[in-house]
């Protein structure tokens, strides 16, 4: 029996490979040229090599050198490979799928395997992020799975498509206020989440992120791992730095349910609160140690509908503080005395601690007693609700002044309305309502903005709130 061995060159429309049901016209794919030597020396008929290249493209550049081991068993497959997209949305919108705002890639290393699985070595760069490691894939099975461990030294949010875009630019007409401005939307929208998407493939990653770039957030050292199989998400753990301190996240969101299911778990540690709400351009009057942990589970298709049926509760802590302008001061001392004083002259007011726990019951977050505004002159306990179904918070305060020769009045006040645009019932002067409304709305009405990047772990036995839980007086 003779032995096959049959050597070429071959060139043909990128378009003619896609098959007889992609319909493009003019297309700007180009052609792939290369040469082929084909051979059963071995006693498998295989591509011995295989050198190729796309030309003639507006839309990528292609280079693969290798070789097929043996076509009928469809295994052993290495190639190396060379690629560049200047970009990637322009490509998709040629073969008719959407990849949203995604720039220049490039990847350089070897493919290798068979038709069941393939598995990716080398290095890729999507617009500025340099992203190594390894991938692997398997077509065999009810779904697609992925599975591979991925570094990155520096990765920008930009190049995935993960930031908003810019807002459109004010016209005459709202610079000058003839023409008002819509109203603010609704903090969780009906806007549908793509929960079917995780039972397009299933997925085994592990993520290592040194920076993050692009978002106004201090965040760095971020590691996840993913698993993603029949539809059932799950992030255990996402653990990463975040403006001084730490924050790990447990996330699972299971897409196989007639309604989606999501649980949340967030701990965060020692969170400079001053530096975050500076990073976000807040001018907040309001710094300290943040801690927090978040245990939350919540069922819908939607922000809203997730949103609407939270279960689960909120604890947090702040330690070590200062509140601008005497905040708490102010809501416990006539106007005469409170300008005066000494945390007037100062600026500020020392925070020693406010600790808020919060149980959510079908998307209400209640407080009964479990408020506490603890400054240099004021304990105030608090209680209240905050409903996520109709966007409306309801807190009220009750302080005491803790030097009763300094301070011969307190002024109970609630912070109530929508969670949008707050505002401060006291039952004092105008003058003295704006004041409070100044110190200490703003980062109340910050809540919707830093809602969704929503304890001390036994590290620091001194730190303030610690002692006001256990209910022990403060040194």
């Amino acid at each position: 029996m003779k032995q096959v061995n049959l050597r070429g060159n071959f060139e043909m429309e990128i378009a003619s490979l896609l098959g007889p049901d992609t319909a493009i016209i003019d297309s700007e794919l180009g052609k792939v040229r290369g040469e082929i030597d084909l051979s059963d020396a071995d006693g498998s008929i295989g591509i011995e090599s295989l050198h190729a290249e796309v030309i003639d493209s507006k839309l990528l550049t292609l280079s693969i050198k290798g070789k097929f081991d043996d076509i009928t068993q469809r295994d052993d497959l290495r190639f190396e490979t060379s690629l560049k997209v200047p970009s990637l949305s322009a490509l998709g919108r040629e073969l008719g799928f959407e990849a949203g705002r995604l720039g220049a890639f490039t990847f350089r290393g070897q493919v290798s395997g068979s038709d069941e699985k393939l598995l990716a070595e080398g290095k890729a760069q999507l617009g500025q992020t340099d992203v190594s490691g390894t991938l692997s894939g398997s077509l065999v099975g009810i779904r697609p799975v992925l599975y591979g461990k991925l570094y990155s030294p520096v990765f920008h949010f930009a190049d995935f498509g993960l930031l908003p875009e810019a807002d459109a630019p004010a016209t005459a007409a709202e610079k000058s206020g003839q023409e008002k401005k819509p109203a603010r939307k609704r903090l969780f929208g009906d806007d549908p989440i793509p929960f079917e998407a995780l039972k397009d493939f299933d997925l085994d990653l592990d993520v290592l992120l040194d920076q993050l770039e692009g978002v106004e957030l201090d965040i760095d050292k971020a590691e996840a791992q993913l698993n993603l199989k029949d539809g059932l998400l799950k992030i255990e753990p996402l653990q990463f730095n975040f403006v001084g301190g730490s924050v790990v996240v447990h996330l699972v969101a299971d897409a196989q349910a007639k309604e989606p299911k999501i649980s949340l778990r967030l701990e965060a540690d020692d969170v400079d609160l001053g530096d975050l709400l500076a990073q976000v351009e807040a001018d907040v009057p309001l710094d300290g140690e943040l801690d927090m942990v978040l245990d939350l589970k919540a069922a819908g298709a939607s922000p809203r509908a997730l949103s609407s049926s939270l279960q689960g509760d909120l604890d947090l802590a702040i330690a070590r503080g200062q509140i601008r302008t005497s905040l708490l001061d102010l809501a416990a001392v006539d106007l005469r005395r409170w300008l005066f004083s000494k945390s007037a002259h100062q600026g500020y007011s020392d925070l020693n601690c406010l600790i808020v726990r919060f149980d959510f019951h079908h998307g209400t977050a209640e407080s009964k007693k479990l408020i506490l505004l603890d400054t240099t002159n004021v304990l105030a306990p608090g209680e209240g609700s905050i409903d996520l179904r109709d966007e409306i918070i309801d807190i009220r305060f009750d302080p005491h002044a803790k030097n009763r020769r300094l301070i011969e009045t307190t002024i109970p006040f609630a912070i109530e309305g929508p969670l949008t645009n707050p505002s401060v019932k006291l039952s004092s002067t105008g003058a003295t309502i704006r004041m409070v409304e100044e110190v200490f709305l703003t980062p109340v009405r910050l809540l919707g903005d830093l809602l969704h990047l929503v304890h001390d772990h036994g590290k620091d036995p001194k730190n303030p709130c610690l002692i006001r839980q256990a209910g022990e007086p403060e040194g």
